[in-house]
Parts: structure tokens; sequence; C-alpha cells
């Protein structure tokens, strides 16, 4: 077995007749793969019926080195474009909002399901 099968997702494991909340929960699996190196995940996710929300968590121990919270963007960042490589691949990304509630900071982004042609629809329209 190869390092790179260990990053990979078989297509036999994402559920195409599952409901949203299916398809999302498969993809969050994914995302948790952009874990950064000091083994702390600085997010979570919230999953909803067809969406999921991506919640940056605080840790008190990075305060002194990061009073901003920039690392913890960065890797919320990434967490959120594994996220919606996995949805993009699998045609199911809908849209993405990124900062959807203002009075929430650790709310960084809410990523809806799309299909139906939903995805190829907003390309195409962006491209005109």
């Amino acid at each position: 077995m190869s390092a790179i099968s260990n990053w990979t997702v078989p297509d036999t494991e994402f559920p195409v007749n599952g409901t949203c909340r299916q398809k999302l929960g498969s993809a969050v699996k994914f995302a948790a793969m952009a874990w950064p190196n000091d083994r702390w995940q600085p997010w979570e996710f919230r999953t909803e019926d067809d969406f999921v929300e991506l919640i940056a968590r605080e840790r008190p121990q990075t305060a002194k080195f990061d009073p901003e919270g920039r690392e913890t963007t960065i890797n919320c960042g990434a967490a959120l474009q594994y996220l919606k490589l996995f949805l993009k691949h699998h045609r199911c990304l809908g849209r993405v909002e990124l900062f959807p509630e203002l009075d929430d900071p650790a709310l960084m982004a809410r990523i809806h399901a799309g299909g139906n042609g939903e995805r190829d629809a907003d390309r195409k329209s962006t491209r005109s």
C-alpha cells in the first residue's frame, strides 16, 4: 500500500444516492485529512440537513504566539478547501458563504450541498 492511498477516499465510499446530510458527512470525513501538524484540530464541523458549518475552535495555548488567531484561520481555510474539493469532485458543491454571521466570528463558513446541475449552472453564469 502506498503512502498516497492513505490520503484518498475511494469513489465507492461516496453515498451517490444518499441524502444531502449523508453526502456532507462523507465530505467532512475527507476534510479531516487537512489536520495540521501539531495534532490539534482547530476546527469543528456542524452538519445540518442541507449544509455544513465550519467553526473555529479556540486554543488557549496559542493566544500567546497567535493573538489574532491567524494560524487557526489558515488551518480552517485548509479544511474548507478539502471539503469544497471533495464536494466538487462528486458534483454536489453548492453555495459557500464565508463568515455568514458577522456577530459570530468563530463561524468561518457555511457550505451548502448542491446537485442536479446547480454547480454547473453557477459556473456557466460566472463565465459569461
